[in-house]
């Protein structure tokens, strides 16, 4: 196998990798707050909880100051990586297309990584403690309007609230006549075979993802119904690349090409209110 190697290749690698990723639907993080370009090994956001007005008394009297209660919700970064040897970049050969699949699933397994992240984090996060049981059934209309009944209980915003569910979920509440006649949904749903959204939540659908995805404990699958404004994800900032990012190294050991796609993201619950775990059986 020849030793010349093709340079062109290699520097235009990242920018392939930079438009597939572009290109692909992001699930999760435009769900909830971002910030990026984060220094450090520690993110964190300042939260103010919520205060009240007064009267105002008599006029040119001072304005006595309130106990606002301010806190710091702290978050660390996870560095993700991996190492995909390959031979696309030899000279000679016409692999551009196999380039271009190579950064395609490059793109496809960072995405799938931002997803997990923040799922690992709503999973786990002790912020949470809204949770609505199993009680022996998968998805029903019923327990989206116990999550929209919890969301409003503490004035959780109407508006963008997310449901992310499995579609073993979506399956269950398909077969279901209040989620799909055009009495209390549109026709789109009945046409597709989808909802996207119901009852004021914007749904979000996982299949099995090789990252894990949403958690199934013996046929009981955790499911969110949330605010945007309830957790926040964080990008670090990674010196001379981008994040997310893949870099192309050459290995003299092996004498091949590496590329590395790399991911430095945490994700925290910064308002516990405005997030409620939802539990479905899925063993009917």
């Amino acid at each position: 196998m020849s030793n010349t190697l093709s340079n062109v290749a290699v520097q235009q690698f990242p920018s392939v990798f930079t438009l597939e990723y572009q290109q692909l639907v992001r699930k999760l993080p435009p769900t909830i707050m971002v910030d990026t370009g984060v220094v450090g090994d520690i993110f964190n956001t300042a939260v103010t909880s919520p205060f009240t007005l007064s009267d105002r008394g008599a006029y040119q009297s001072d304005i006595p100051p309130i106990d606002a209660q301010y806190e710091n919700v702290f978050g660390t970064f996870l560095n993700k990586i991996t190492n995909v040897p390959t031979d696309v970049f030899q000279q000679g050969e016409v692999k551009a297309n196999a380039r271009r699949m190579l950064a395609m699933q490059a793109a496809r397994a960072i995405n799938r990584m931002e997803d997990q992240i923040i799922i690992d984090q709503f999973t786990s996060d002790p912020k949470i403690t809204k949770i609505i049981p199993a009680n022996g059934t998968n998805l029903t209309v019923e327990k989206i309007r116990r999550a929209a009944s919890q969301l409003d209980i503490d004035n959780v915003p109407a508006g963008e609230r997310y449901f992310v569910a499995h579609s073993n979920q979506k399956e269950s509440l398909l077969g279901q006549t209040e989620a799909t006649s055009s009495d209390y949904n549109s026709v789109k749903t009945l046409v597709e075979g989808n909802i996207e959204s119901f009852y004021g939540f914007k749904f979000i659908w996982f299949g099995n993802n090789p990252e894990g995805g949403l958690d199934l404990t013996v046929d009981i699958r955790t499911c969110f119904a949330y605010h945007k404004t309830c957790a926040l994800a964080a990008y670090g900032a990674v010196d001379g690349f981008a994040n997310p990012g893949v870099h192309v190294a050459f290995d003299d050991r092996s004498v091949s090409w590496r590329v590395i796609p790399m991911l430095r993201m945490g994700a925290k619950v910064i308002l516990g209110e405005g997030i409620v775990k939802v539990l479905c059986d899925e063993s009917l």
